[in-house]
Formats: C-alpha cells, sequence, structure tokens
C-alpha cells in the first residue's frame, strides 16, 4: 500500500494532540486508522463534515481532529504525492460516512471483519480503502458496512460484496437497477457478469443472451446503493424453443384442445 520511504516516513512520525490516552507515542498507519475510526467525532466538527466543496488538505480541524488524517497531512507536505492526497480524501470520506456509528458498533465490526479476513480488520479495511479507485465508491462501502452492522446481511456476504464494489466502475454500478428485468447492453453486460452482478437469464443463439440480477447484484443495490429491490428471486434461466419437464402436455390437456365449444 506504500512505498520504502512511505514506510520510514511514517516509522519516526509522531501525533500530537490528538488526546490524553496516546500522549506523545507514536503511531503507526493502520493505529492511527483504527483510532480515528473508533473515537467519537467531536460534535462542532459535524457541520462541516457534510459541505463537499472543503479541500481536506486545508482542513485544519479535521486533521488535527484525526490522528490518519494527521499523519497522511504531513507526508503530502514532504512529497506532495497525488497518491497520498488521493488515499487522505478517501479517508476522510470514510470517517463522514460512519460518524454516525457507535464506539462500541465500530469495535465490534472491526473484530468481525478480523475473524472473516484472518487478518487485522483495521488494516485490510485501510487497504480496501486505498484501492478503491473512486471516491464514490466509499459511501457505498459505508452502506454496506451500516447493514452488517444492522445484521441484514452477514460478515461473508460483506467481504464478497467489498470485493465486488473494487472491481466494477462507478459508471457500470450506476446502470445495475436495470437489470432488474431481462436486459443486455453490449461490454457493459459483460463486465457486469464476470463481476458476478447479473447472471444470463435468457441463453438464445438467434436473438442473443439477456442478464438479470444475480443475488450479489440485488444485495449490492440495496445495501449498498441504497435501491430497494426484493431480494428472495430465484434465479431462472429461460433458453427459448427448449421444452421444460413442467411443460409438457398431458393427455388430458390434449383432449382439450379438440373439445368443441
Amino acid at each position: 500500500m506504500f512505498n520504502r520511504r512511505t514506510k520510514l516516513i511514517l516509522k519516526n512520525k509522531t501525533v500530537k494532540g490528538v488526546g490524553q490516552s496516546l500522549g506523545d507515542e507514536q503511531l503507526a498507519i493502520v493505529d492511527s486508522f483504527k483510532f480515528s475510526f473508533e473515537k467519537e467525532t467531536p460534535k462542532d466538527l459535524l457541520l462541516t463534515f457534510g459541505d463537499g466543496t472543503i479541500d481536506i488538505l486545508t482542513n485544519n480541524d479535521a486533521i488535527d481532529c484525526f490522528p490518519v488524517l494527521k499523519i497522511l497531512h504531513g507526508i503530502y507536505k514532504i512529497g506532495k504525492n497525488f497518491n497520498t492526497a488521493r488515499l487522505m480524501k478517501k479517508t476522510w470520506a470514510f470517517l463522514w460516512n460512519t460518524q454516525d456509528f457507535t464506539q462500541e458498533q465500530k469495535r465490534k465490526f472491526l473484530k468481525d471483519f478480523s475473524d472473516a479476513n484472518q487478518e487485522r480488520g483495521a488494516e485490510v479495511l485501510l487497504d480496501i480503502i486505498n484501492r478503491i479507485e473512486n471516491v464514490n465508491k466509499i459511501a457505498v462501502l459505508c452502506n454496506l458496512i451500516k447493514s452488517r452492522i444492522a445484521e441484514c446481511i452477514t460478515i461473508e456476504e460483506l467481504v464478497r460484496l467489498v470485493f465486488i464494489l473494487e472491481r466494477v466502475p462507478i459508471s457500470e454500478l450506476t446502470k445495475l437497477y436495470a437489470y432488474k428485468e431481462n436486459h443486455y447492453v453490449p461490454g457493459e453486460s459483460e463486465l457486469l457478469y464476470a463481476s458476478g452482478l447479473v447472471y444470463e437469464a435468457v441463453l438464445d443463439r438467434d436473438n442473443g443472451s439477456q442478464y438479470a440480477l444475480s443475488a450479489n447484484g440485488r444485495q449490492l443495490l440495496k445495501f449498498g446503493l441504497g435501491i430497494d429491490v426484493e431480494q428472495n428471486v430465484i434465479a431462472k434461466k429461460e433458453i427459448p424453443g427448449t421444452v421444460w419437464e413442467d411443460d409438457i402436455a398431458v393427455d388430458e390437456d390434449i383432449e382439450q384442445l379438440f373439445v368443441k365449444k
């Protein structure tokens, strides 16, 4: 996630003024992120968090409040690294979108997330934030976490959906609802199919295939994008020209065809 020079800077970086419990001890980037995520957001900062015009690189109140932003800002000032600025912006968006979670909910989620990934949850989460290429996806990520905290989805489903979220462009995610019905768009459908968000609902060699929402697609729509869509839908595949067992006529049905009205 970080190059060798960045790691050396982090190793020697001291964060001050972030509370009595921390004192002047050194914080690793993951520790600072975990602390920033779990801490309660000061009430006087809530008004500025929702302002989309804020430049996080100059918002000293937010930087001083969250140790992870303070560390990243310090790294940025040294090298003016664009990737660091991007990570800082995405981390800020994550902290803003999770500010309403209680400390207990955050700690419980991180433990849950650690167990599922068999790795330190805060480290995995920060790495995900770093890899997500579009800041608008951070809100989707936070919605999924919120749904997990509310026990609307399992931790395994969350991990699966986050894996998919990383790999699908935001422009394609906004088209997902169209697949509530059988649908096909060249290129788009194939990408969504490869990502596991849709399945091949109609297999037609003459007129082309049609795709519809998979279970993953329905969950991402509802719990990630906040678009209500039915969840308990059985995935069926239609193959035009194929006679299914349920469609085979019995003798009584055939006789009725010849009954005069």
